[in-house]
């Protein structure tokens, strides 16, 4: 399909098996269908799928996972995720600006965060990412 759009964050589990966590624009697939096709490949791992339309804050989901693993050893130097072509690429937005877009959509220092961390960057130094769920305004 030329339209196929992913987005996919590695995760490490504590057994030691790579571990994918990925949300994708493809019509839905019946788990046992999908299940069958992952073992024809040789694999002997699980497959878990759910309607996104289910879940409350997307982003949260998938930027937990992306920096679960902004420590481990493996990922330094690398992407914890993969991405599809042509994805619109999120903005990076710094000094005062940042409250003027937070008061255009209602939020102040008193708002409840969804998700808070920080990490520290090569190319953009220390990164605070928090994240507002709006439809919970």
């Amino acid at each position: 399909q030329a339209d196929f759009k992913y987005l996919a964050v590695l995760e490490f589990q504590d057994r030691g098996a790579v571990h994918y966590h990925m949300m994708c624009n493809s019509p839905y697939v019946p788990q046992r269908d999908l299940l069958q096709l992952w073992r024809k490949g040789g694999d002997d791992g699980g497959v878990d799928i759910r309607d996104i339309k289910q879940v409350d804050n997307v982003g949260a989901y998938m930027v937990k996972y992306m920096l679960k693993n902004t420590h481990d050893d493996r990922l330094q130097g690398n992407k914890a995720y993969l991405s599809s072509k042509g994805l619109a690429k999120s903005s990076v937005v710094r000094g005062t600006i940042v409250k003027d877009i937070l008061k255009n959509y209602g939020i102040s220092e008193d708002t409840e965060k969804v998700f808070e961390s920080s990490y520290s960057s090569e190319h953009h130094g220390c990164v605070r990412y928090k994240e507002y769920n709006l439809k919970r305004l």
